[in-house]
């Protein structure tokens, strides 16, 4: 299935859009692909402390120029600004997408540091993480800021195809990604509005307003709860209306089989892996001498052998205190959870295999009543919705362009749970 994307005018280059920071690159570790944002600070203390032991033969940290762009996240060594980078001297030490930078880590303890957790597209379960250091800690948010934007013009460009120029001043560009849609303004080339397609409960073209359409979605509130809000939008005419809803409704086809035959797992509550995020879920934010009792705890759930590795490291390196020592101990842990992971099945994939294909009538009918209920549900949900949405675009016809949050449905539990269903069904 082919994207569609609608812009007033063109991207700027991806050149226009570069920036470059002078860094040091303090190391790096391979990690797993399902390293979480609990696991990623230890990660971060461990390259820290191998940096440290190896500047005691020489030194570690080096001096380097980290280049942003759509394009390319770009890490070559700083020469100098009187010295031209050569090529045929020096390499780049590493050259990533930007849209493979899956997590972004700003040190609370020291701002300075930062770190970032990339895909390595060599291996499916492996990323790298890579902790850099910068000379004013003030710079560290815009670095962040500029490589998450880049990420998201490039996953942007990635779906860009069958373009339309439109003169109305007023116009936003309307884009159908793989996953998501976005609402791009042309004059400040950022993203105004951006939705998965989970979060869409809803979608639908104007029964009157032919030249309408509009989408409903579940969005959290400051109460910590959740309310629908309904996003309508104008189109020059018809005809582009119906091919935007043809394009969402390949689009919806096409990730709904994408996610039921993802390759990439995420974490089971049987995961080696997602044993060490509730560990460090569990002792984050705690004093030292706490988290060292608590990971005392844990090795006690370890068999004879795997607590006798973990001591034996402890003892050959000495740590001079309690962090260092439970910096070591968590170390020792995610190299021993990452060995397992590999050969880990899923609890989810296991009773897939286990379990055997129906061979007669009887065995589906259990499963086809509830289904006949939820489109019962589905199709009483979706009169519902249709004539609120009707009722939006009487009340703003006037308007031009799109009406963000132009319609803000607070709907009752039973409805939220009904929608909730709905969208995960579909």
């Amino acid at each position: 299935m082919e994207p569609i994307t609608f812009k007033v005018k063109k991207y700027p280059a991806s050149s226009d859009l570069s920036v470059n920071f002078s860094l040091q690159l303090v190391g790096s570790l391979p990690v797993h692909s399902l390293t979480t944002m609990s696991t990623l600070p230890w990660v971060v203390a461990e390259i820290q402390r191998l940096s440290v032991e190896s500047a005691k033969e020489e030194p570690s940290a080096s001096q380097i120029r980290l280049y942003v762009s759509p394009a390319s996240l770009r890490c070559e060594p700083d020469t100098g600004k009187n010295q031209q980078w050569d090529p045929l001297i020096c390499s780049s030490l590493f050259e990533y997408k930007p849209q493979h930078v899956h997590k972004l880590i700003h040190n609370s303890h020291d701002p300075s540091y930062f770190a970032c957790l990339i895909k390595d597209g060599a291996a499916n379960q492996q990323s790298v993480c890579y902790v850099f250091k910068a000379d004013d800690q003030t710079k560290v948010p815009e670095i962040i800021s500029s490589i998450r934007q880049a990420g998201k013009i490039a996953r942007q460009g990635e779906f860009q195809n069958n373009l339309s120029d439109v003169e109305d001043p007023f116009a936003k560009k309307f884009e159908i990604g793989q996953s998501e849609v976005y609402l791009i303004s042309p004059d400040t080339k950022k993203v105004a509005i951006e939705k998965s397609f989970k979060e869409i409960s809803f979608c639908s073209q104007g029964i009157r307003h032919v030249d309408h359409f509009g989408f409903i979605c579940r969005e959290s509130s400051e109460n910590g709860g959740f309310h629908f809000v309904c996003y309508v939008f104008q189109c020059t005419d018809e005809a582009l209306v119906d091919e935007i809803m043809m394009t969402l409704k390949q689009a919806f086809t096409v990730a709904a089989v994408q996610q039921t035959s993802k390759t990439q797992p995420q974490l089971c509550e049987g995961c080696p892996l997602q044993s060490l995020h509730k560990l460090c879920e569990k002792i984050e934010g705690l004093h030292p001498s706490k988290t060292k009792l608590e990971l005392q705890k844990h090795l006690t759930t370890l068999n004879s052998q795997e607590q006798a590795l973990v001591f034996e490291e402890v003892k050959k390196l000495r740590p001079r205190n309690d962090q260092k020592e439970n910096e070591l101990v968590i170390s020792v842990l995610r190299n021993m959870y990452e060995e397992k992971q590999r050969d880990h099945v899923h609890i989810g994939e296991a009773k897939q295999t286990l379990q055997p294909p129906a061979e007669n009538a009887g065995n589906e009918v259990p499963s086809s009543t509830p289904r006949f209920r939820l489109d019962m549900l589905k199709n009483k949900a979706k009169r519902s919705l249709t004539e609120s949405f009707e009722n939006i675009l009487s009340r703003g016809s006037k308007a031009r362009g799109p009406l963000d949050s132009s319609g803000s449905v607070d709907l009752e539990s039973s409805m939220s749970s009904m929608l909730s269903s709905i969208s995960k069904a579909t």
